[in-house]
């Protein structure tokens, strides 16, 4: 326990850093879309209680940004979106709370479906990986409400009949797959 402690207030402290150079270059108008990517991946992936919501502000930061100045080198992409839905799936607190996670994933995919279909921005586009994510999502909180494996198993639907359909880009692979007899297991 003193191990996990001293590893979320190392992990706190790089957040915390990687935050102040990311607010520097925006300051400086250096931000651009990697660098943001590059954040977001960071927090999403440090396991800190509330990272998702924090990776979630910081797109909407750049989604902010990008609308106002119009700027194409901070136009958030289909790696921005996933980093942040990876960040609700891999949530580390296993908990009743995970089936709200799935569903603020699932939110953040109908989001870019909404924002690449529109034409607002084309670099926005759900692949395989966005919609593998949310399953994965819906899969680890099946074990809090067995409605998730019904919502995994719909999105994996969503993804056949939009390959067949001719979107080449959301083939369900293996990963996707499993993770949906995942969700179904944790029921």
């Amino acid at each position: 326990e003193v191990k996990d402690e001293r590893n979320q207030s190392a992990s706190e402290k790089k957040v915390k850093e990687a935050e102040e150079i990311i607010s520097k270059m925006e300051d400086l108008e250096f931000a651009n879309t990697i660098s943001y990517n590059t954040f977001i991946s960071i927090l999403s992936k440090s396991k800190l209680p509330d990272a998702a919501e924090s990776c979630e502000v910081w797109l909407n930061r750049m989604i902010e940004r990008f609308a106002k100045t119009g700027d194409e080198k901070i136009q958030p992409d289909t790696c921005s979106f996933n980093s942040v839905i990876h960040a609700y799936a891999n949530n580390p607190r296993i908990s009743a709370g995970a089936p709200q996670r799935a569903k603020m994933a699932e939110k953040l995919i109908n989001r870019m479906e909404t924002l690449f279909q529109s034409g607002e921005n084309d670099q926005v586009k759900p692949d395989v990986v966005s919609y593998s994510a949310v399953i994965n999502a819906y899969a680890k909180a099946a074990e809090f409400d067995k409605d998730c494996a019904t919502k995994a198993m719909d999105i994996l639907k969503r993804m056949e009949e939009m390959y067949e359909g001719g979107d080449k880009d959301v083939k369900p692979n293996k990963r996707t797959y499993t993770s949906v007899i995942n969700a179904f297991a944790r029921t």
